[in-house]
């Protein structure tokens, strides 16, 4: 009977130990995608509000909580307000939600920015750093006065190609300005257009005057060309070093 009474004790013991071990092995789970939290708590870094809410365990007056959730790249209704629009996302349209806060229209839709092709944003919203403007346009999904879009695009052209964008456009680390000319697509009197490439990396690159250049790029002269049209003269001949 005693050694009956032991081995129960001996198999007890080792069940314990497995179901510690399996414990130990089992993985973290992963951190939601989208969750409630308490409104006194801070949104973590790259999250959006996509409604309010109510809880009893938070502080506060009610609406107390707030339904965070990392925006899906194809698109996303978040808040207006509450959070900022994550790094590489655009606002494409404002709506309203009896979920969010404030007066109507009180949401944003935002999605990722394509490198791909070509999207149009409404010009409230953030433009990422490196996409250029080549139009403007009008949507009566986006505040403001017409026009109120713009179209933009991310110009991942090689060496020898280049794009025409709007002189509005904040110029990409790299590219250069090779003419300049106008197009009823972008705002502004003429010229309001560049033609933007990348510096040639061997020989030399003619540039207008008013385009800035890569650091590893010197000034070995300077001409005019029917390509620029601004600054006598009006264009620059620049080199690698």
């Amino acid at each position: 009977m005693r050694e009956a009474i032991r081995r129960l004790g001996v198999l007890a013991a080792i069940s314990v130990l497995i179901g510690a071990s399996v414990q130990l092995m089992m993985p973290a789970p992963a951190a939601a995608s989208t969750t409630s939290i308490c409104k006194s708590q801070p949104i973590p870094a790259g999250y959006v509000v996509t409604a309010e809410g109510v809880s009893p365990s938070c502080p506060g007056n009610y609406p107390n909580t707030w339904t965070i959730t990392l925006p899906d790249p194809n698109g996303t209704a978040m808040c207006k307000g509450v959070t900022a629009v994550p790094d590489r996302y655009v606002i494409i349209a404002e709506g309203s939600s009896a979920e969010c806060p404030g007066n109507f229209p009180n949401t944003w839709s935002i999605r990722q920015a394509p490198t791909n092709t070509a999207i149009s944003i409404c010009k409230v919203s953030p433009r990422p750093e490196g996409w250029v403007i080549t139009a403007e346009g009008t949507s009566a999904s986006c505040p403001g006065s017409y026009p109120n879009t713009w179209t933009i695009a991310y110009p991942a052209v090689g060496a020898t190609g280049g794009m025409t964008v709007c002189s509005v456009s904040d110029l990409r680390p790299h590219f250069v300005i090779t003419a300049q000319g106008y197009s009823l697509s972008c705002p502004g009197n003429s010229p309001n257009t560049w033609y933007i490439q990348r510096a040639n990396t061997s020989g030399t690159t003619v540039i207008c005057a008013i385009s800035p250049y890569p650091p590893q790029f010197v000034v070995v002269g300077t001409t005019n060309t029917s390509s620029c049209v601004t600054g006598s003269p009006n264009a620059k001949i620049i080199q690698r070093v």
